[in-house]
């Protein structure tokens, strides 16, 4: 009604998008046929510089970009993100829409902002019929984005096993990395995809370590397919697999490791077991499975601190009392050091904290024991209190008296 009485059909709002490009984004199939009818530009760009067909082609919109290719729009107008109608649809992942896009001169090997390709972002999504389309007509299949990923890369950080397959079919090489020279099998094997590290492996996928901080995960991927013989390798830094997998909280792979004869205590350049990498980033789980296997409670790291101090520090609640628990000694940890010099007055006494026994000089108070962070750890302090070797009748009485 509106356009039978004048209304101009390319009028924009304030994005700069017009009647057409919101019906295209929207799919009313009529409403896009009238616009046709009444003479609407095929091309107007938004405010992201995004033209209709761009909308079409993300929304799989399939009898849309239809039209609009039988009306000879631009097949390769690019947004402000530098991405085309084909990179949005093979993201996608719509075949047809794909294949009529190439069909009618869609340019594959065009890349966006980010030095993508469509096929990176068919492979990131692990859209195998989109990828199989577009390998053969890509010039380079290990082209990189800004951060170093290929489509391989992608592929595999995803999981998607068969488009790395294809890609491997393909011709893409297994050992490019990327801006952190981190390979395709590192990410796959931090990811936990166990099918697509064997797939890289068998294609040749270097397993052995060539960077100290990044790919020793492969190490792990190896142990998880049975290559015993990296059970406790260690990476220039001193860490096993054991120790990245603690520190990174995997615990099943924590459990195949030790199930493999992984050795526990073994311990890096600073003096560091899988336990301390453990304890300090939070992972109780693995902290317990560590304990109950038999892990060193008391190795004292470069410098003298122990997993206790090192949970003190943090201020790991959960962790301190599974460490206590197992009956980590409470002497010489942070304690001495960094909590006790904070506390205020009040009914505990110092030996209470380092556990040898001694004079009974009011030193501290629950309520103003704070660790090193300055946070308040009342529970902390009940928990050391609780464990240390003046015994928990007496020490439950005191603590009970600061909380009337």
């Amino acid at each position: 009604m509106l356009l039978d009485n004048g209304a101009n059909p390319d009028a924009a709002d304030t994005d700069c998008r017009t009647p057409l490009s919101w019906a295209f984004e929207r799919w009313h199939d009529a409403l896009v046929r009238q616009r046709f009818d009444k003479g609407s530009a095929l091309n107007p760009m938004d405010k992201d510089v995004r033209v209709p067909i761009s909308w079409a082609s993300e929304r799989a919109y399939e009898a849309i970009v239809q039209l609009l290719v039988s009306n000879s729009v631009n097949l390769d107008a690019i947004n402000k993100d530098g991405r085309t109608p084909l990179s949005w649809a093979s993201e996608g992942g719509n075949v047809a829409i794909v294949q009529q896009l190439l069909d009618n001169g869609a340019v594959p090997n065009r890349m966006d902002n980010n030095h993508r390709m469509p096929i990176s972002w068919a492979a990131e999504r692990g859209h195998k019929a989109v990828v199989q389309l577009l390998l053969g007509r890509v010039a380079h299949t290990d082209q990189k984005s800004n951060s170093g990923h290929t489509p391989l890369s992608y592929a595999a950080k995803g999981g998607h096993e068969a488009v790395v397959q294809q890609l491997l079919c393909g011709g893409a090489n297994p050992e490019v990395v990327d801006n952190d020279d981190r390979t395709p099998l590192s990410w796959a094997a931090e990811r936990g995809h166990k099918a697509v590290v064997k797939l890289l492996l068998d294609n040749g996928a270097n397993h052995v370590m060539d960077n100290d901080d990044r790919t020793p995960r492969t190490i792990e991927s190896g142990m998880l397919l049975g290559m015993d013989h990296y059970t406790n390798r260690k990476s220039n830094s001193g860490h096993t697999p054991l120790s990245y997998a603690a520190k990174g909280g995997h615990e099943a792979i924590v459990q195949q490791l030790l199930n493999k004869g992984a050795n526990p205590d073994a311990a890096d350049n600073d003096d560091r077991t899988p336990l301390s990498w453990a304890v300090e980033k939070g992972h109780r789980a693995v902290v317990k499975l560590l304990l109950d296997i038999g892990a060193d409670i008391e190795a004292d790291e470069m410098g003298g601190g122990t997993p206790l101090a090192r949970a003190i520090e943090n201020g790991s609640e959960d962790i301190i009392r599974t460490l206590l628990e197992k009956r980590a000694k409470v002497d010489y940890t942070y304690l001495r050091c960094e909590v006790m010099p904070r506390a205020e007055a009040g009914l505990l006494t110092q030996d209470l904290f380092n556990g040898v026994g001694g004079d009974e000089d009011v030193v501290g108070d629950l309520t103003g024991v704070r660790h090193s962070r300055g946070q308040s750890r009342k529970e902390i302090v009940f928990q050391l209190a609780y464990y240390s070797n003046t015994g928990p009748s007496r020490t439950l009485t005191m603590v009970s008296q600061t909380h009337h």
